[in-house]
């Protein structure tokens, strides 16, 4: 192998994706694939594989729609030897996109029937640009962005999506992770956000400030706070006494360049139910309020340890009809960021979800689905407002709230909406990647995610990240 001496190195990676542009008016609501192998090509030699942080590379499974706005960690600190570098390459299999239109400008909703679900075939993307020739040194610890670009992998007619292929041409690309520099708000030794881990608490250590979280699709994520960690609002001590073995967590986090995440805040998601079987979706359509359904796009869950309802019958990009059933009052998982009055908070009925927003459920029951129905069916008796992710056009820059326009046509906005950004609180603040602070011009191409509340509240959004493109 060429250059860099005959040691090790440690490589962390992390997976994000490129939205299509904003004026292609897709409603996108998930993309899964399963990532089963990576591998980095030396100058010479054989390829270098790269284990992944689920341990089990048939357990890491990507959803897209959800990297636009946020990063996941997809490998940490890695052994790999030291040399030269020419390329990276990524295996994908089990893929699905989940998409809908909607035709009629204003109208909240996907259209009546148009929700589609796409397969693409397994394949492996690879780049041999951006990082690469890339030199590796003996004891040198790098960060990779490992970036899929979804209009690339995609074929498309208006807002009819007929084809995925992730292994098509100029899908993949690379960069080094650097940090502090004027695309992060990050500070030395701190190399990439990885925000809103979803997941069950473990292993909880008071002494060595640690836990471990189970998520239910990149496998269990160690996590160590220091005092710079923040709490929700709702951790009335606002330390480390708010993380319990057996709790639902969200969890903000920072990769540091050895390869370690850092709790930069942490959320407890206090659903009444002692289960932790929940379901997150996105809302395809206006609920049903005379019997209190409504359909969602699975983006993520979490299974409980034991007894699991969900475990190995639920995926992003499944369609769930939902029942609520007697729940505890609707909250919001705001971990700090500003909220304005709204609705949803202290309601039993679903007429206050909208579609767009992003939901999680405590489930009571669970049906999959079968051959006879694309949707599976759960009984909720609780139900958070979560993060949605979207993609816009910045029109009017001024923080600390911006507006933006050509966001996916099924929110029906017939108004440029209004999003809000945290810049101080009792928790967390919104977070800033492709620059340090919100400094865009009108034109400008973000991806947010944001807390929504509907077309009719101001500001629609609360941002807890916002990614320039």
């Amino acid at each position: 192998m060429g250059g860099g001496g005959t040691g090790n190195a440690t490589v962390s990676l992390t997976l994000r994706a490129t939205p299509p542009s904003p004026s292609a008016s897709l409603s996108i609501l998930a993309f899964r694939a399963t990532v089963t192998g990576v591998s980095l090509t030396p100058s010479s030699g054989s390829p270098v594989s790269v284990a992944l942080v689920s341990g089990a590379t048939s357990s890491y499974v990507a959803e897209f729609a959800r990297l636009e706005s946020d990063s996941a960690l997809l490998s940490a600190a890695v052994s790999i030897p030291a040399g030269t570098y020419s390329s990276i390459a990524v295996t994908f299999s089990d893929v699905l996109l989940v998409y809908c239109t909607q035709p009629s400008s204003g109208v909240a909703g996907c259209s009546s029937g148009s929700l589609t679900q796409v397969t693409g075939s397994a394949g492996s993307a690879s780049t041999a640009s951006g990082a690469f020739p890339l030199t590796v040194t003996t004891g040198e610890k790098l960060g990779l962005a490992v970036d899929v670009n979804v209009a690339n992998a995609i074929t498309t007619n208006g807002q009819t999506i007929s084809a995925v292929n992730l292994a098509a041409s100029n899908v993949l690309t690379a960069t080094v992770l650097q940090a502090p520099a004027s695309t992060t708000d990050l500070s030395s030794g701190q190399i990439a956000h990885v925000d809103d881990l979803y997941g069950v608490v473990s292993n909880a250590s008071a002494s060595s400030q640690s836990f471990t979280l189970q998520t239910a699709y990149r496998g269990a994520i160690s996590i160590t706070a220091n005092s710079s960690t923040s709490y929700d609002p709702i951790c009335s001590a606002q330390s480390f006494s708010c993380v319990t073995s057996g709790a639902l967590a969200a969890v903000d986090a920072i990769l540091n360049a050895d390869g370690t995440l850092t709790v930069r805040n942490y959320s407890p998601v206090p659903f009444a139910a002692t289960s932790k079987d929940t379901i997150e979706g996105v809302v395809t359509a206006p609920p049903g309020s005379v019997n209190q359904v409504f359909n969602i796009a699975v983006t993520d869950a979490s299974f409980a340890p034991s007894n699991s309802l969900l475990s190995g019958s639920i995926h992003p990009g499944d369609l769930v009809s939902v029942g609520v059933v007697t729940p505890q009052p609707f909250f919001i998982v705001s971990e700090g960021l500003t909220i304005p009055a709204n609705s949803f908070s202290g309601s039993t009925d679903v007429s206050p979800i909208q579609p767009g927003q992003t939901v999680a459920i405590s489930v009571s029951g669970f049906v999959a689905a079968n051959g006879s129905s694309a949707f599976g069916t759960a009984s909720a008796n609780g139900v958070a407002l979560r993060f949605s992710r979207l993609t816009g056009t910045v029109v009017s820059p001024t923080s600390p709230q911006f507006t933006a326009s050509n966001y996916p046509p099924y929110f029906g906005f017939t108004t440029n909406p209004l999003a809000q950004i945290t810049t101080t609180g009792p928790g967390t603040t919104t977070d800033f990647d492709g620059t340090s602070s919100f400094s865009e011009v009108a034109g400008d191409t973000v991806s947010i995610s944001a807390l929504y509340f509907g077309s009719t509240v101001s500001p629609a959004f609360s941002a807890a990240s916002v990614r320039k493109h």
